[in-house]
């Protein structure tokens, strides 16, 4: 008996709270902008897999940066070949 009237005092206490969070709720679309900012200013990372100096299939790792990196990383590369040739 005193468990049943204590679960009726907390669901009485809880209720209006409930009830308060569910008004502040933000709507559904208003709550994607945000996310789809967020997503938006975050550089999408292509992979790729690189072999090891042994070129096996086994020796290979997979390797992901930013469309930026891997452009700042072959334009290393052909300054590197071009100063060696």
């Amino acid at each position: 008996m005193k468990r049943l009237v204590l679960l009726a005092a907390c669901a009485a206490l809880a209720a209006p709270a409930f009830a308060i969070a569910q008004e502040q709720a933000p709507a559904p679309a208003e709550a994607a902008a945000p996310a789809q900012q967020a997503k938006a200013e975050k550089p999408k990372k292509i992979c790729k897999s690189e072999a090891d100096a042994i070129a096996s299939r086994l020796g290979t790792k997979r390797v992901c940066r930013t469309q930026a990196e891997w452009d700042a990383l072959e334009g290393r590369k052909a300054a590197k070949s071009d100063a060696a040739g």
